[in-house]
């Protein structure tokens, strides 16, 4: 039994470790081989959120290492840490979603802003608002309070509302984005005669135009067509990238999901049970360390591409 617990934390420990590696990989190669289109404002503030949200994986790698690794008077420390460490993690999940409507929608940096300050300001909140919980009840697993005190249950429950509230304001941010997608190309038919006669006297002010006379409802329906096609490749570049962050983000809250579950079903589960579930739920949690990243080679090609290829050529 103690060889099984012996590999299985052994196991725990070098899952940890490649976290750690895979995310500082990430980060280092998207500051040094950022990709061409890394200036563009979309694409630049894209790349920011994403580092930041790597970053906090990084961080809650490091400091579970360190908790398991540190001896006992330290994992206190390394609760709030890692506390910490969660509340950004679902923090930064909505920042991917509002940072997705903000550039589908093409909303001002100043209206961004107000929205990422609203979602920080209330993770900074939840954290404030659980470190006195910390405080009178010292952590066992780096993590989480001891159970049995009214501290606990107080955590469990900012803890859980919050993760419910994440979840469901970062559901709301990619139901907007796909409803602004989709109202996007349903303007597409109605657009206004007046552009597209404006964009065709401008055609045939060009040297070698063909006569006005070809001004007609086939060059309308020309246009018309144009328009419409540009905005379904938009559209479809959209929707791909929406459907990818939403399978990042949704990917997080169902790892934690068994974590938050097992914060309120543990007292009413006899030792076994507890011992188990509460190492699934840990374990489980801890995968987010490899999906966050693993989706984001996945589905950037410029990050794989930064990630892989130039590196490739850096070692050669």
């Amino acid at each position: 039994m103690k060889s099984s617990n012996d590999a299985v934390h052994i196991l725990f420990l070098s899952l940890q470790g490649l976290g750690t590696f895979v995310n500082v990989w990430i980060l280092a190669c998207m500051y040094l081989f950022p990709p061409p289109n890394a200036r563009h404002e979309g694409r630049m503030r894209l790349n920011v959120v994403i580092a930041l949200l790597i970053a906090v994986c990084l961080s809650h790698s490091v400091c579970t290492l360190a908790a398991n690794v540190s001896p006992d008077y330290t994992r206190s420390y390394w609760a709030y840490a890692n506390n910490f460490n969660l509340c950004s993690l679902f923090a930064m999940n909505i920042c991917v979603a509002i940072e997705r409507y903000g550039a589908i929608a093409t909303l001002s940096q100043i209206k961004q802003r107000r929205h990422y300050e609203v979602i920080g300001g209330t993770a900074l909140l939840v954290y404030i608002s659980i470190i006195p919980m910390l405080l009178f009840a010292p952590s066992s697993s780096g993590l989480s309070p001891l159970y049995g005190t009214v501290y606990c249950t107080v955590y469990f429950y900012i803890i859980t509302v919050y993760y419910i509230f994440s979840c469901i304001a970062t559901a709301v941010w990619y139901f907007f984005c796909h409803k602004r997608i989709k109202g996007c190309l349903d303007l597409s038919s109605n657009v206004e005669l007046s552009t597209i006669k404006k964009d065709i006297e401008v055609h045939l002010q060009r040297p070698g135009a063909q006569s006005p006379n070809m001004y007609n409802g086939v060059m309308v329906k020309m246009h018309q067509e144009r328009y419409r096609q540009t905005l379904e490749r938009m559209q479809s570049i959209n929707l791909k990238m929406i459907r990818n962050c939403s399978l990042m983000g949704g990917g997080i809250f169902v790892l934690y999901f068994p974590y938050f579950l097992n914060l309120h079903i543990y007292p009413y589960l006899d030792s076994a049970a507890q011992e188990g579930m509460t190492s699934f739920a840990k374990y489980f949690a801890l995968l987010d360390i490899l999906w966050t990243p693993a989706i984001v080679l996945f589905f950037s090609p410029e990050i794989r591409r930064a990630c892989l290829l130039n590196m490739v050529k850096e070692v050669k």
